[in-house]
């Protein structure tokens, strides 16, 4: 059992929930952005491939449309076995603190997030299989140059783009969630009715678990570390409200939400391109570099268009 030393004073909450640092700023500080120049890459379908080049823009897609549904039930089973941890044997204390945990995950539910995958692997058979069907195309991005021309393309005060390597070590994540939940904690010793609370530890309140959502967007279960997954997300900067989706596209029977991220600049963005494993026709390499001369990618010529490296039989 962790040792745990809870106020029940207003004044004292507050001062105790202000040193505790749980915010989006400290989120971001703990995800430890890697922004030193890399290459990073976008596995796509034909069809995708064609919008992301007319466009000139990628469609973002709606958290909780992902592929895999369960990220943030990932999290908070996560944030439950902290709470077991920290509370001990003690059944009343574990259920209260699992009450706050669900107020406050249905007090932030208007907490939105759009998460564009990519990865460090541009020639992965994993991803090829999971993300194109093996005849798709891979998108290599320069980084972070494809950061700074979606924040310039985008109103900054409505919508934060955050970049950071997705964590698949386990303990790694416990601890960075060991801090809101630390905090969370408080909440147990105190009266949390509405007419209680003052807008100070509303807000904090509120911070805490946007937190906890954030962290949720990049965290995944170990057995998905082969994807080597990198993932910029797009929310409103001080996790309120909702981004109003510029439209929804059809994927496996379902209608996804998605915002549109544009970037400013073609050679900024996308240096080269993969044509992936399954594709031996010998056409799509011709036609390809076409497409890109006829939408303005000149500065993708032919020894910048590849094919896949996998050798598929068939």
């Amino acid at each position: 059992m962790m040792d745990l030393k809870f106020v029940k004073d207003v004044e004292k909450l507050e001062e105790l929930l202000d040193k505790i640092p749980y915010n989006i700023e400290e989120v971001i500080k703990n995800l430890d952005l890697n922004i030193k120049e890399r290459t990073l890459y976008h596995y796509t379908s034909i069809y995708g491939l064609e919008g992301i080049l007319r466009n000139s823009e990628f469609w973002v897609s709606h958290s909780a449309f992902l592929n895999d549904k369960t990220e943030l039930q990932y999290t908070y089973k996560l944030c439950e076995e902290i709470i077991k941890e920290m509370v001990g044997e003690d059944e009343n204390m574990y259920e209260l603190a699992n009450d706050i945990f669900q107020m406050g995950t249905e007090r932030t539910r208007d907490t939105e997030l759009y998460i564009l995958s990519m990865t460090t692997n541009g020639d992965s058979n994993l991803l090829w299989s999971n993300y194109s069907h093996n005849d798709g195309y891979s998108l290599a991005l320069k980084y972070p140059d494809i950061m700074r021309t979606f924040a310039h393309e985008m109103t900054v005060s409505e919508v934060a783009p955050v970049p950071a390597d997705v964590i698949y070590d386990r303990e790694k994540q416990k601890q960075l969630l060991e801090a809101p939940i630390r905090a969370l904690l408080q909440f147990m010793h105190f009266n949390v009715s509405e007419d209680t609370w003052t807008e100070n530890i509303e807000n904090r309140f509120h911070e805490l678990f946007t937190a906890i959502n954030m962290y949720s967007a990049f965290f995944k279960d170990e057995c998905f570390k082969q994807e080597e997954e990198v993932r910029i997300v797009f929310m409103s900067p001080n996790g309120r409200g909702n981004l109003k989706q510029d439209g929804f596209r059809i994927s496996n029977g379902a209608f996804i939400p998605y915002l549109k991220a544009s970037f400013r600049s073609k050679k900024e963005a996308i240096q080269s391109i993969t044509i992936g494993p399954k594709n031996h026709m010998d056409i799509a390499k011709e036609g390809l570099i076409k497409l890109l001369e006829h939408y303005g990618y000149n500065h993708i010529s032919d020894g910048y268009v590849e094919k896949s490296k996998i050798p598929y039989r068939y």
